[in-house]
């Protein structure tokens, strides 16, 4: 078993590499608040985009492309506030959002698999949208963000597994690991403001 996942890890690009290792930085300095972390998601998510379109996880790519856009809004937007600046939802807003979020989802999986070679379109949909939603949450630090980090990281562990790329799903399983440390850094600096 060992050797198995050695050979699979041999077998990882230098640019996967490469792109995973940011993004751990990313979501490590995310966790502590740190403006710096928009800076290394960004360069994680161009090499995503490639890597994505490559595998034909084009949802993906296209989420990857929208990372690099919405790390520029997290950039601008963060540096406008301080580092204790974090709120939260109300369910009722939460529940909203969760709807809106999975009916677009599965519209775009729809697309997907009606007019590409897509693999796992629905997976993918809702991996995507959700992300892209999950995203702008942690640009407006609200606390939760982390709670569908856990959940998506989890999905997206196994649609990246499911393409052969082994080193990035454990980069999302690790992902659903910062995500919970996340949610405690945040929530105790909430809890206290």
């Amino acid at each position: 078993m060992m050797e198995r996942w050695m050979a699979m890890f041999m077998e990882t690009s230098l640019w996967e590499w490469i792109a995973v290792i940011l993004a751990i930085i990313y979501v490590l300095l995310a966790a502590y608040r740190h403006i710096a972390c928009w800076f290394f998601g960004i360069l994680s998510s161009i090499i995503y985009v490639g890597l994505a379109f490559s595998n034909q996880i084009y949802m993906d790519a296209g989420l990857q492309f929208f990372y690099v856009l919405l790390g520029f809004y997290g950039w601008y937007t963060w540096r406008k506030t301080s580092a204790l600046d974090i709120s939260e939802w109300s369910l009722k807003k939460h529940a909203f959002a969760i709807v809106f979020t999975t009916i677009v989802g599965l519209i775009m999986a729809w697309v997907f698999t009606r007019y590409t070679d897509q693999e796992n379109p629905i997976l993918d949909g809702l991996i995507t949208t959700f992300s892209l939603f999950a995203t702008y949450l942690v640009s407006k630090k609200i606390l939760s963000n982390w709670i569908y980090w856990i959940v998506i990281d989890a999905f997206a562990a196994q649609l990246f597994a499911s393409r052969a790329l082994h080193l990035t799903a454990c980069l999302y399983l690790i992902y659903s690991v910062i995500a919970g440390y996340g949610f405690y850094q945040w929530y105790r600096i909430w809890k206290k403001h």
